[in-house]
């Protein structure tokens, strides 16, 4: 029987801290009110309003530390309870958890080395296409309440993805503002933002990659004859805080899946940064049915483990992300 403690308590902050944000920003921040219980806060200091205006993405960020906080917590035994939204008159308090005894499991030692081993893989294996039946089952496996992941089978509408794909690129490469933005979050300290050799590294994009948001330059990409991964979509019933702290639960419910299943994952989310190319993703791709809230590919990891584009970003020190 597990129990929680203060010092186990921090210590499923810190696991909770290892989960993807956009630009690597971790716009979180955590209370610690009791052993049993804590508290999930946005940190709009760290906002990025040039690409994310409504701090959607903020939110889907936190979402996802609290699904890595909640799967930490199952994998030390704990059982978790979740508050979306408590009444506060703090607007920035997002959920609050409060922890019970449970029991440990062999399951929570592999849920616990997919939280340790998630990574973002910007290169992937150029010879090794990945089929979307074998995501298919990953991404109904991430269903977070509201928040479900659509993974892109047809020709057409993968075809008309990339195309949205690389006209949001095109867009933001034309945002002075936005450009100011990224870069203000590359090499921006040694607890945060993005390396610039994870970026835009020496050697340069592989031929058989999709281009990523840092390249400044135009790219032909045919998604139908490369092995550019396959795409898939966290959508979102509603389109409002609640959906996107849903969105981000999913996206890191997906995530470990796609990690324990030792295949790679990379987020694609200038296409839903961008309003118009937003918009046609749920209407052209998606039938109207879902608000699109992340894009991602799936494919199998790079080859050589030691590049420095698939090391794991830094994270902020706890006492700077648990508030007094």
């Amino acid at each position: 029987m597990s129990t929680p403690s203060t010092r186990l308590t921090r210590e499923l902050v810190r696991l909770a801290c290892l989960a993807p944000s956009v630009e690597n920003s971790q716009p979180w921040s955590w209370r610690v009110v009791a052993p049993d219980q804590v508290e999930l806060y946005a940190d709009p200091r760290r906002w990025l309003p040039a690409a994310d205006p409504l701090g959607r993405e903020l939110v889907i960020s936190c979402g996802s530390a609290l699904d890595h906080f909640e799967v930490a917590a199952g994998s030390f035994g704990l059982t978790t309870q979740v508050e979306e939204f408590p009444a506060s008159q703090d607007p920035d308090l997002l959920a609050r958890v409060d922890l019970g005894p449970g029991v440990l499991t062999d399951a929570g030692v592999e849920r616990l080395a997919a939280l340790e081993n998630r990574r973002t893989d910007r290169h992937g294996a150029p010879d090794r296409p990945v089929l979307p039946e074998q995501v298919e089952p990953l991404g109904q496996a991430a269903t977070r309440g509201g928040a479900r992941v659509v993974v892109l089978t047809d020709p057409w509408a993968v075809q008309r993805t990339e195309q949205l794909i690389e006209a949001a690129r095109q867009n933001q490469l034309s945002d002075l503002a936005a450009g100011i933005e990224q870069d203000d979050w590359i090499d921006r300290s040694p607890t945060d933002g993005i390396p610039g050799i994870v970026a835009q590294p020496s050697h340069g994009l592989e031929a058989h990659r999709a281009p990523t948001r840092f390249e400044r330059h135009v790219r032909t990409h045919d998604a139908q004859t490369e092995h550019a991964g396959v795409l898939a979509v966290v959508g979102t019933d509603h389109d409002d805080p609640r959906a996107w702290l849903w969105a981000g639960r999913s996206l890191s419910a997906f995530w470990l899946g796609v990690t324990t299943a030792g295949l790679a994952l990379t987020p694609t989310t200038q296409v839903v940064e961008v309003a118009r190319t937003r918009n046609l993703v749920r209407h052209d791709v998606l039938g109207s049915l879902l608000n699109p809230q992340v894009l991602v590919r799936v494919g199998w990891p790079a080859p050589a483990a030691g590049r420095p584009s698939t090391r794991r970003t830094a994270r902020r020190a706890l006492d700077d992300v648990i508030k007094a």
